[in-house]
This record gives structure tokens, C-alpha cells and sequence, in this order.
């Protein structure tokens, strides 16, 4: 049961839940003996009536009181199983990680980075916390727990090496790490070594969902591909599904877990407590794994060292956050990396609606479409700039294939970002001070990366509006693919490695951008800020429970029969109360 905080939230979701709790409020405030309560009496007592004058006795106001007391436990009892309609935003006062196994040749052992940006008007009281590991943020690791961070400014915490969940690990452990503060901070997490580093974006907890697509790079093939779910509350149920194909050619999904090996198609429940991390390895292609869980998780994906495609001996650590699926978009757009002879990485969409059309056109005139039933994925690989939607939402996921051969003789090496949806573009973004470890190899210092820039896709109309670091700032740009209504442009900003930068729009316009570093054979790249509505999200069913479990507009509308009522793709998703007749 969610504690009387969580209840206010959710209270204060809707306007419809809005309305209850004014309901509730004027019903408790109702005097005993007023009109107004006659026919609270009424309905009560059938038959009685309170009279013009009459008091209550202090035994039946007992009484009332109580049943006054029970109904409102029952609007609570009702809000604490409505579906969540959580907004999906990159700012929030709370967050929860975990940093997966990072496979390298010659262990530096560096310690793992957290960077916190506090984009507001007021100062942060920020602090670090391993709820259930202290031993993860040692004194010698870490530094001070809990920092000041000044309007506009950013800190960067480290934490333990030992922190990562590594081979050999417990498939459930305590390797999570929790930020707290006291306003609104944004947090991008860094996991390197020399030559294998990535960096992810961590959504706050008010962000999170309880469903969710795993979507990683290709096959592990001698490095596993990693799963992990952290639970928020005690007593939280997940219900891994494992994917019934594999478009690749590496071997079928399965998970082994607790000596049970679990086998494509098949499912599985654990429990967890806050702030505990279940984590998965498997040599397969893991993507397409459903996680369902009966409270909001985090749920973050990669692989230990990932060669894209699987043929290239360069490789690198990969990571990123899944974004839930009731928080997926229609549109997206995708740009290659900048300054490259070969162009093009491989795009992974995943769909949970059955008969999901997906097109996509790029700068090159080439375009095309697929078609995904529910919980299908496919890889679509693309080598310009291009425009995907679709009339149903979807999820995408940018491979970053190695680079050889570039204009300034470096490999880059694979990465994994989230595409960042059109209605998830924000106006303003900030780029870490973060730096690279390549150096530290031959014992010096960690050094700027050699490419740092902004890759930006925004309306062409809004395009003199950038500002960096408060200046007017000459984007190199091309014309990008997608509607010819409200032409759009990708822009790449180069700016100066181990600074921190603001990229923003003078008057407030949206646009997308992603963050780009690279060195020789280490390469990071994730999404800065996602900033988007609220949606529905899959919930967990329970019978004639009266909610749209499944996000289609309908209420309990399978007879749980083990087939598809509905004619959705799903069976038993959204089930009628059982007839006891």
C-alpha cells in the first residue's frame, strides 16, 4: 500500500482525482448536525430523518464519525490501485542507479561518476546514498556524501569501482545508489575505463513507470548483453518475459536464474525491496524482454563490452535507462555521427500494439516501413539523417556501430542512447564536464575527450535562437527529413572538451539534442533531458478491477480464457471479474 505522500501525489495527478479529494474534504467538513448531513442520515438510516434542532448523541457522532473515517479509507483504498499516469521529465528530486559490469583489457580500476546539474533559480542541498551497501561509498571513494550545489551549477560524485555489478554478483543485490535533493537537479551517470566508457541519462523516481521493452546492442557474442530492474518500494513483484524471437543470429534468449534455466517465450516473477537490484547477463540478444512490475521500477540495459556489428574488434561499454513504455513516442528523429567516413548506426523499435506501422525517410531518399505486432522488435539500419513515426508509439534505441578510418584517424567506438521522441524536446540542455580516460593508461591524468559536441534537431524558423552558454552560436546544420509543414534542421554544436555547457533557446522554443564525446576507441552518448505529458502505462491486472490495464480504451474487457477477446495481440491482459454463477 503506497504510504499518505504517495496518495497525495496521486491524488493531485488528475483532475478527476482533484475532484475526489475535494469530494472527500467536503464530506468530512459536513456538520452532524446541519441539513447538509440529513441526507448522509437519511441514507443511513432509512426511513429517519433528522429533524429541525436535533442533536446527535455523543455515542451516534462516534459512530458517524468512524463511518465517515471508513469512507474515506475507501477513496484511498481506490486511488492506491488507479493506474499510474506518470509525466516523463529528467528533473526530479530523487533518483535511483546502478552501473552494469564494464569488461576492458587493462583494469584501471577508476572510480564511477555521477554528475548532478542544478538548472534552477535556488541553491541544492544534494546527497549520495547506497541504502543498502555502504561499503560502496567509502570516504576514500567518495568525499563528502552530501554537497551544496549552486544555482546553474553541477557536481560530480564518485563512487566505489566495486559498485558495478560485475560476474559472479548475486542475481539479486544491493548494488544501487540513491540521489536526493531538496529542488529539482538532473542527474547523467559515467561508467569508463581506458578505451570503454559510456555515459547514461538517470530519470528521476516521479518519472519511472512499471512497464517496460528491453532494447540493447546486437548479440553479446563473447561479452554478455546486461539487464538490471531496481525496485523503488518494499514488496515489489517483476515479471520478466523472455522474448520468444531473436532477429540476430546469435543464440535464442533464455535467462538463467537461481539454478532454473528460463527459455524464450517463458516468464518469471521475483520480489524485491527498495532500493535491490535484480540483474540478468546472457550471451543472446536480450532484446524485447518485458519487465511488468506491480510498482514503479528502473530499468537499465547494455552490455559489457559491445561490438556493432558483432564482426568489428573494437569494442566498448554500452548503457542506457529504458524509458517505460507508456511513455513512448510517435515521432523521432535520428542523426549520424558527425565528422565520420562511414555514417550510420543500427536503430532498434520496439512496439507493445498489434499492426504498428513504422516509416522512416532519410536525407538520402531512401525510406521505408515495417510492420510490428505487440512486443516485436526489429533493427532498421540507417546512414543519414532521418524522420520515423508512426500512428501508434513506439520505442527507439540508436546502436552506435565502431567508426574506422575517420577524417581525424580515430575509432569510434559502439554506444547506446535512447532516440528522444519529438513531444520528450525540451528548450534547454547541459553538457557534463566529464573527461576521458584513455591517458591514464600510461599513468597521467584524465584529459578532455578530443570531440565533444551537441548533435540538435530544431525547427528551422527557430534555429537562431540557440544560445550557448548564453552567446549566439553558428551551428553546422543540414536539412532534415520528416514533415514539410514545419521544416526541421540537424545541427551539430561543437564545443570545448571537460567543461561544463548550457545549450538553450532565448525565447523557450523546444528542440531535441543529444550529448556526443570521443578519443580514440572511447565513446559516450546519451540523451541530456527527455521532458513529455502524461500517459497511460501498462499496469498489473487484477480482476474487475475496473482500470485500462492495458492502455486501450477499454475496461475489463477479456473474460481471461486464454485468448485474444479483444483481438489486441494480448491474452488475458485486462480481464472481467470471474462469474461465480
Amino acid at each position: 500500500m503506497p504510504n499518505s505522500l504517495q496518495v497525495v501525489l496521486k491524488l493531485l495527478s488528475s483532475v478527476k482525482e482533484l475532484q475526489l479529494i475535494l469530494l472527500v474534504i467536503r464530506f468530512w467538513a459536513t456538520p452532524l448536525n446541519s441539513s447538509g448531513f440529513e441526507t448522509f442520515y437519511q441514507t443511513t438510516f432509512p426511513g429517519h430523518s433528522v429533524g429541525e434542532g436535533t442533536e446527535l448523541s455523543s455515542e451516534c457522532k462516534s459512530l458517524t464519525h468512524k463511518m465517515k473515517l471508513g469512507v474515506i479509507a475507501g477513496f484511498i483504498a481506490i486511488l492506491s490501485i488507479l493506474p499510474t499516469t506518470e509525466c516523463l521529465k529528467s528533473q526530479g528530486k530523487a533518483f535511483v542507479l546502478t552501473f552494469l559490469d564494464n569488461v576492458v583489457e587493462y583494469w584501471q580500476d577508476l572510480p564511477l561518476e555521477v554528475w548532478v546539474t542544478n538548472e534552477g533559480s535556488s541553491d541544492a542541498t544534494v546527497s549520495i546514498s547506497a541504502p543498502r551497501d555502504n561499503n560502496l561509498l567509502l570516504p576514500e571513494c567518495t568525499g563528502d556524501k552530501t554537497v551544496n550545489i549552486s544555482a546553474g551549477g553541477q557536481h560530480h560524485f564518485s563512487v566505489c569501482w566495486w559498485a558495478k555489478i560485475m560476474k559472479g554478483d548475486a542475481d539479486v543485490n544491493n548494488k544501487v545508489i540513491r540521489i536526493d535533493s531538496d529542488v529539482d537537479v538532473s542527474v547523467i551517470a559515467l561508467n569508463k575505463e581506458a578505451f570503454s566508457a559510456d555515459a547514461f541519462q538517470v530519470l528521476p523516481i516521479d518519472s519511472l513507470g512499471s512497464s517496460y521493452y528491453s532494447l540493447v546492442s546486437g548479440p553479446g557474442r563473447d561479452h554478455p548483453n546486461t539487464l538490471a530492474v531496481i525496485a523503488t518500494e518494499d514488496d515489489t513483484s517483476v515479471t520478466i518475459s523472455v522474448p520468444e524471437t531473436d532477429i540476430t543470429d546469435g543464440p535464442p534468449p533464455a535467462f538463467n536464474y537461481r539454478c532454473l534455466v528460463h527459455e524464450s517465450g517463458s516468464t518469471f516473477t521475483i520480489r524485491l525491496f527498495a532500493h535491490q537490484v535484480f540483474y540478468i547477463m546472457s550471451f543472446a540478444d536480450i532484446s524485447g524482454t518485458k519487465i511488468l512490475a506491480s510498482n514503479p521500477v528502473a530499468v537499465f540495459n547494455g552490455n559489457t563490452r559491445a561490438a556493432e556489428p558483432a564482426s568489428e574488434s573494437s569494442r566498448d561499454h554500452t548503457c542506457s535507462q529504458a524509458i517505460s513504455s507508456g511513455n513512448w513516442d510517435k515521432e523521432y528523429y535520428y542523426s549520424p555521427v558527425y565528422r565520420s567516413s562511414t555514417p550510420g548506426d543500427m536503430i532498434r523499435v520496439q512496439t507493445n500494439t498489434p499492426n504498428t506501422v513504422i516509416t522512416y525517410s532519410q536525407a538520402n531518399g531512401q525510406s521505408g516501413q515495417v510492420t510490428l505486432q505487440t512486443g516485436e522488435w526489429t533493427e532498421l539500419a540507417l546512414d543519414d539523417q532521418a524522420y520515423l513515426s508512426s500512428s501508434n508509439k513506439f520505442s527507439a534505441v540508436a546502436c552506435g556501430v565502431t567508426q574506422v578510418g575517420t577524417p581525424d584517424g580515430m575509432i569510434r567506438d559502439p554506444s547506446l542512447r535512447n532516440l528522444q521522441g519529438v513531444t520528450q524536446w525540451t528548450s534547454s540542455y547541459v553538457f557534463p564536464a566529464v573527461t576521458s580516460a584513455e591517458s591514464t593508461l600510461n599513468g597521467g591524468t584524465e584529459q578532455p575527450y578530443t570531440l565533444s559536441y551537441f548533435q540538435v534537431t530544431i525547427a528551422t524558423a527557430d534555429r537562431a535562437g540557440l544560445r550557448l552558454d548564453g552567446a549566439t552560436v553558428n551551428p553546422d546544420c543540414v536539412a532534415a527529413p520528416g514533415p514539410t509543414s514545419n521544416p526541421r534542421e540537424s545541427c551539430v554544436v561543437v564545443v570545448s572538451g571537460g567543461q561544463s555547457h548550457v545549450l538553450n533557446h532565448v525565447s523557450g522554443a523546444e528542440f531535441g539534442a543529444y550529448m556526443f564525446a570521443t578519443n580514440d576507441k572511447e565513446t559516450i552518448s546519451t540523451t541530456l533531458a527527455l521532458n513529455a505529458p502524461a500517459q497511460c502505462e501498462e499496469t498489473v491486472m487484477r480482476r474487475g478491477d475496473e482500470i485500462d490495464n492495458d492502455c486501450d480504451g477499454s475496461l475489463d474487457e477479456e473474460v481471461c480464457d486464454g485468448l485474444d477477446n479483444d483481438g489486441d495481440g494480448k491474452i488475458d491482459e485486462d480481464c472481467q471479474r470471474k462469474n461465480i454463477c
